[in-house]
């Protein structure tokens, strides 16, 4: 084989030029393109880092926010189950007075059954049975037996229930009056007494009008206001009538009307 150096120059040429097309043409844009994809490639592991710090930051915060929320949470059930144990025994507290208000209820209306069948039995007596006893009363009766019905009367008032020594403070005006009707003349210190005691029922200091009324024919009435307490001869005689839901029978010798 016969070398040819024109052949082997040319070839060579053909090379160089073959070469500086393809470093044109193909490498540098292939290796710009790598360079580009190795700067993309860092921008992205950068982004990368990035965004995996704010993850992590993010985390963080909702770690902190997390158990914020479970402290919120526990303090939350905490202040339901006290609140359900102030409400428990709030209403255990509104039974307790349901019942005793009940209770109370019941021994009124036993009161009332009782004032009832008083009165009823009152009013058997027949008017001939109360004029003997009236005349046998108003013969009979003396200063001895109006103190012991006066001292009854002040019995009464000092036993008076709560309520209503409170709706007798109440109701009770200095210009309404405070009267006290006597059948016969009493002694100063009962009379006394029961001042004291119906200042005491008012909550104020008074002064009692007196009256002799001889149709008592034994004892006391005293009137406050609307409100009377009858505790004489002539109030456990006379026959039973209708009265007003003001009106009570206490005992048989002392009436609260």
């Amino acid at each position: 084989m016969n070398f040819n150096p024109w052949t082997f120059l040319f070839e060579v040429l053909n090379f160089v030029v073959l070469a500086a097309v393809l470093y044109r043409l193909l490498y540098r844009p292939l290796h710009e393109a790598i360079d580009r994809r190795r700067e993309d490639a860092a921008r992205a592991q950068a982004e990368a880092d990035k965004a995996r710090e704010q993850a992590m930051t993010l985390q963080q915060r909702l770690q902190a926010q997390l158990a914020e929320v479970e402290q919120q949470r526990e303090a939350a059930l905490r202040e339901s189950r006290e609140r359900a144990e102030a409400e428990r025994k709030k209403m255990f507290a509104e039974a307790e007075v349901e019942i005793q208000r009940r209770r109370e209820q019941e021994r009124q209306a036993l009161k009332r059954e009782c004032e009832e069948a008083w009165q009823k039995l009152r009013g058997e007596m027949t008017s001939l049975a109360v004029a003997v006893a009236q005349r046998l009363l108003r013969e009979s009766c003396d200063r001895t037996l109006n103190d012991q019905l006066a001292l009854h009367l002040i019995e009464e008032l000092r036993q008076l229930p709560a309520d209503k020594r409170q709706t007798v403070g109440d109701q009770w005006q200095p210009e309404d009056g405070a009267m006290l009707e006597m059948a016969g003349e009493l002694d100063d210190a009962t009379v006394r007494q029961i001042e004291e005691t119906a200042g005491k029922l008012v909550g104020q200091p008074l002064t009692l009008t007196t009256a002799n009324v001889p149709a008592l024919l034994g004892g006391v009435r005293l009137r406050l206001g609307g409100h009377i307490w009858d505790a004489s001869l002539a109030a456990q005689l006379e026959v039973s009538e209708p009265k007003s839901e003001e009106e009570s029978i206490a005992c048989p010798t002392a009436s609260s009307k």
